[in-house]
């Protein structure tokens, strides 16, 4: 294993979650993006939505993407940071219509699922907004 990863985490104490993002949907698309999908990742790993058309600017995903990640707990008992991109993808063209990232470590309570609409990143002028809730459990 690569020296640089182990001396990040020494001190720190590995925890497994899985973490379920049910898309609901995406609004506020532009016309070019006719066909969507979301596409959840990190480095090489990544998980993506099937295709949805947009209908008048309105793409209705209602699909659960899971992955599960490794957290690090400090001896504050504080999870390090570990940053996701979600983004949409024109599906069609393969281009991003936007992208938010998602700090999983604020999302560790059990049992719980979190309702989030989240603007995307965009130079558009009308930024897309996707909504997702976010359910956490320890594996």
């Amino acid at each position: 294993m690569n020296s640089n990863i182990l001396s990040k985490h020494v001190g720190k104490h590995a925890v497994k979650f899985q973490f379920d993002i049910e898309v609901t949907n995406v609004t506020n698309l532009p016309n070019a993006a006719k066909v969507c999908m979301v596409v959840w990742q990190r480095g090489a790993k990544s998980v993506q939505t099937r295709t949805v058309k947009n209908e008048n600017g309105v793409a209705s995903f209602n699909e659960t993407l899971q992955m599960v990640v490794t957290l690090y707990k400090s001896g504050a008992n504080q999870f390090a940071e570990k940053d996701y991109k979600l983004s949409v993808v024109e599906a069609s063209t393969g281009k991003e219509v936007g992208k938010v990232h998602i700090d999983l470590s604020t999302y560790t309570s059990p049992n719980n699922r979190e309702a989030r609409k989240l603007q995307l990143q965009t130079d558009l002028k009308i930024k897309p907004v996707l909504t997702i809730s976010i359910a956490t459990r320890f594996i």
